[in-house]
């Protein structure tokens, strides 16, 4: 559960394919029914893009683009090890509803709001506000756990501290950006030099994790 973040890079170019990814089975009775079995409550999400000008070392760069990526692909060992990726298109929500107090539950999942579809967040990198009602609470009274950092098995969550639980019927919101966590599809990327020490990247694909 790594937490280091996909390089910057130049000289990505569209089209970007984002692709949604569920799993289900289907069992067919002796009479020809089918039963269809949903077996996540969430969906997965691959990335494939490409990069079609990255420049090799010379006297003016200071870092080379094509050995950073190189670098960053094999310090994951492929795809072995997660990262955190920022999609430009989909990071960061205002007013995001998290829950409804009960006086009791103290415990908040980050969720964003997609076409009416809730999505739980698992890799906050800053929650900017958290409301209950239309009142902001103080930073001191709730924390946050982050993808990856002391060995939390539940990343994502808004933890109220004792004896600030949401009163009953009090809706809590939340302002925050996030990355989602992933790692490569493959263990193997393949690097083009079309010119002199100008490369290409092509199609490389990653799958967020959960």
């Amino acid at each position: 559960m790594s937490t280091v973040a996909f390089p910057s890079l130049p000289g990505q170019t569209w089209p970007v394919i984002r692709t949604a990814i569920w799993q289900s089975r289907a069992q067919q009775s002796i009479s020809g029914k089918i039963l269809n079995i949903a077996d996540w409550s969430q969906p997965k999400w691959q990335w494939e893009v490409t990069f079609s000008a990255l420049r090799g070392y010379n006297a003016t760069l200071l870092a080379a683009e094509i050995q950073n990526i190189q670098g960053f692909f094999n310090s994951r060992q492929g795809r072995f090890d997660s990262f955190l990726y920022s999609d430009t298109n989909d990071r960061s929500v205002t007013g995001s509803t998290i829950g409804t107090g009960d006086s009791t539950v103290r415990t908040f999942q980050l969720v964003r709001s997609l076409g009416g579809f809730s999505e739980n967040i698992l890799a906050p990198t800053t929650v900017t506000a958290v409301y209950v009602g239309s009142s902001s609470i103080a930073s001191s009274k709730w924390s946050v756990a982050q993808w990856g950092v002391g060995g939390t098995t539940a990343p994502g969550i808004i933890t109220f501290t004792t004896g600030n639980a949401p009163t009953t019927g009090q809706v809590v919101t939340a302002d925050f950006t996030y990355a989602w966590p992933v790692s490569f599809n493959d263990d193997a990327m393949s690097f083009e030099e079309f010119v002199k020490k100008i490369w290409a990247l092509k199609a490389v694909r990653w799958t967020s994790l959960k």
